[in-house]
């Protein structure tokens, strides 16, 4: 199914819309050897950019290039929530994983973008691969605890969010149920202090590097959202409807995400905890 999802995205000729030949841009400055922030502006956090980037040095900056590489990041994402769903749920994966992949392909034709899947910037499957792959960690490490396996954990949520801002709240979100679950259960410290060292370790080493080549002002920017979160703030006050929308909104995911890490904390047949496991995970993937 993922094939056939590259396969109908593939060099797609609808409206080539600003973010891809952004992206195809800020790759190509990279190879030439730019630094970002410092010799260009860059608004998302550095992940990205560095394995895509880094990639490209093998495989080049053309358009059909790039797509290929995403593409494989796509197919990576796609499998690995297949396998997560056969673990969880092994009854159930098909009618689960099929609508995944016809949606995706609706979203890609429905509003021209031309990257698989429908995303607007690369940084979109890597972060979302790092957070699969956390959250499929997480329960492996709630089974059984152990520090490698923490420690694997602290660093895929690292890697979520030197990957783009959309990720946040969800990385937050899995590293405090992760927790949680750990102390629930009585994890020994050392498998808990772990997945704490390396999600630390792994940030300070990407705000390391981005300093070291471009200074301190970057990370600030990245901490307000590059310029959004200060350009909202000082936005006109919104209308009274749009406060309440946003009001409601706001509340049912926080609902979603408390009912969810309550089901997983409470429920104790096995079963049972793997469909709540699997429902977080549907949850942190829209």
């Amino acid at each position: 199914m993922a094939l056939l999802h590259a396969i109908a995205v593939w060099r797609y000729g609808g409206l080539f819309w600003g973010d891809h030949g952004r992206w195809l841009f800020l790759v190509t400055r990279f190879v030439a050897g730019d630094v970002p922030y410092r010799d260009f502006t860059f608004t998302n956090p550095p992940l990205a950019l560095w394995v895509v980037g880094g990639l490209a040095h093998l495989f080049g900056t053309s358009y059909g290039a790039l797509s290929a590489i995403m593409c494989g990041f796509y197919l990576l994402n796609f499998a690995v929530f297949v396998l997560a769903l056969r673990r969880l749920v092994p009854d159930i994966v098909l009618p689960i994983a099929a609508p995944s992949v016809l949606f995706s392909v609706a979203l890609a034709c429905r509003h021209g973008v031309t990257l698989p899947a429908g995303t607007d910037s690369p940084a979109g499957p890597i972060g979302f691969l790092c957070l699969q792959l956390a959250a499929w960690l997480v329960l492996e490490t709630i089974e059984s605890p152990m520090p490698g396996r923490s420690a694997m954990v602290g660093l895929f949520l690292g890697l979520t969010i030197l990957s783009k801002h959309d990720f946040w709240p969800p990385a937050i979100l899995l590293a405090v149920a992760s927790v949680m679950m750990l102390v629930r259960r009585d994890a020994p410290t050392r498998t808990i202090a772990a997945g704490i060292a390396a999600f630390v370790a792994t940030l300070a080493i990407g705000i390391g590097i981005t300093v070291a080549h471009a200074g301190v002002a970057p990370v600030a920017a990245m901490l307000l959202g590059s310029g959004r979160a200060l350009e909202i703030a000082v936005r006109a006050t919104p209308s009274l409807e749009r406060m309440t929308a946003e009001l409601a909104s706001t509340s049912a995911l926080i609902l979603t995400a408390v009912t969810a890490l309550w089901l997983c904390l409470a429920i104790r047949d096995r079963t049972a905890a793997r469909w709540a496991g699997a429902m977080m995970l549907i949850f942190l993937a829209t």
